[in-house]
């Protein structure tokens, strides 16, 4: 279907009619993100309260993170676009260099930790077994992708570019999560994280070690 542009609305209304396609939406995008943005807005006023303003209750960051995103949106899609591009670099340039900073061991030596004596063995986290069930977690890199579809229109040689995207996408997110996880190891216990992953001490010491990074 070329000229459409894509979503679960447009491909269930070409197929199965306008009451589910009206379903579909509701209940992949409405629903979804009314449960799942409460969630996130939350955790990342709690993560800015922690880091920056230990004195602040953490509801009021997430208000004025919603009523920021509210106006910006307000504005019209431009300037939305613009704002999210920025949000993008900075999240996977952050990323990247946490991940570089963390893998080798630039960061504060005082917070340093010896991962080898907290690894798991491989009986110990389920053999073969358990590395499949964990593999789950990859399937979340896969989120998003999607989204050069309604671009196809738009693309000179869509067949190759937006395979390709999707290829580079994920690749990208690899490298970038396999650098940052390894990293992270050298300066969060496994042992203390999985023992209480809300744990004070845990949550304090990662801070630190972000800020003084």
């Amino acid at each position: 279907m070329p000229d459409v542009d894509g979503g679960t609305g447009q491909y269930l209304l070409a197929g199965m009619g306008p009451m589910a396609s009206m379903m579909g939406n509701l209940s992949a995008y409405v629903i979804t993100q009314i449960l799942s943005l409460t969630a996130e807005i939350t955790l990342c006023g709690t993560v800015i309260t922690q880091l920056f303003f230990p004195n602040v209750d953490n509801r009021i960051i997430s208000m004025i993170l919603l009523v920021a995103l509210f106006l910006v949106n307000l504005k019209g899609v431009d300037l939305f676009a613009k704002v999210q591009d920025v949000v993008v670099v900075a999240l996977v340039g952050s990323m990247i260099l946490l991940g570089i900073i963390s893998f080798f061991k630039l960061g504060d030596p005082s917070h340093l930790i010896n991962y080898k004596a907290w690894a798991p063995s491989f009986k110990k986290i389920g053999g073969f077994k358990g590395i499949m069930d964990n593999m789950a977690l990859a399937f979340w890199l896969l989120i998003g992708v999607e989204f050069i579809i309604p671009e196809a229109k738009n693309l000179k040689n869509p067949k190759r570019d937006v395979l390709l995207s999707m290829i580079v996408a994920l690749l990208l997110l690899f490298g970038v999560q396999s650098l940052l996880g390894s990293g992270m190891t050298n300066y969060v216990s496994l042992k203390g994280l999985a023992a209480d992953p809300n744990s004070r001490s845990l949550s304090t010491q990662s801070a630190e070690c972000q800020l003084r990074m």
